[in-house]
């Protein structure tokens, strides 16, 4: 130190230390959303400190494990301060979900079911190559919905991303609805009768007369006459 004025001479330097600033109050701001893969995915990060300055990863700071950061959605990983820094400040990112719009939707069962009076569904494979080497999992990756799935016609399969995935698919699945035999083997026609009688009795009226039938088929649904059957 030198003096000055009033003062001449110098006396000897006084020592003062300049210590690490800790990072914790650093400004992070993600620069990417990375698209799910399946993989583990980081962001790169725009740093600065609080007197405003920028930092350089791996100058400034290194990026902590991210190994377990696979899913959509939004992540955290840890920086840490390294040289003229110390301590350590959270990076928050997000992994964007992936289209399900282009996955291939395939029918696993026979695409031909008879009429049962009730909702009907089918197995699917829904995969991003015909030969099914990538498929996602049901109610893990996608939702089934259906149109027309019960009486007699063509019936419509809606594939829905879910979880890690988005959208729907382009291609929509479809399979046939047919109408049941009309038969002995899948009819049944019943009709109130005495406990001692073998078919049904009416009493004599003078007009012409037919007993009340009941017609189920095999699934044990009733048949509405002039609807169902003549």
């Amino acid at each position: 130190i030198n003096g000055l004025g009033m003062y001449n001479g110098s006396v000897k330097e006084a020592l003062f230390t300049i210590h690490q600033q800790d990072i914790s109050g650093a400004t992070v701001v993600a620069n990417d959303s990375p698209a799910y893969t399946g993989e583990a995915q980081v962001s790169t990060f725009t740093v600065t400190d609080a007197n405003g300055l920028p930092l350089t990863a791996d100058t400034d700071y290194t990026v902590g494990d991210s190994s377990n950061n696979k899913s959509a959605g939004e992540q955290t990983v840890v920086l840490s301060g390294i040289g003229n820094y110390t301590g350590t400040v959270n990076g928050v990112y997000n992994i964007g979900g992936k289209s399900i719009e282009n996955y291939i939707v395939t029918i696993d069962d026979d695409v031909v079911k008879e009429y049962t009076g009730a909702e009907q569904s089918v197995n699917i494979s829904v995969c991003e190559d015909v030969l099914k080497q990538y498929c996602l999992v049901k109610d893990q990756d996608y939702t089934i919905e259906y149109d027309n799935n019960v009486n007699v016609g063509k019936a419509t399969v809606h594939v829905k991303g879910k979880g890690n995935f988005y959208g729907e698919t382009t291609q929509k699945a479809e399979f046939d609805i047919i109408a049941m035999p009309y038969t002995a083997e899948t009819i049944t026609i019943t009709a109130e009768k005495p406990e001692s009688a073998t078919m049904p009795e009416i009493p004599y009226t003078g007009e012409p007369q037919m007993p009340e039938y009941v017609v189920t088929d095999k699934y044990g649904n009733t048949l509405a006459k002039d609807v169902d059957y003549l």
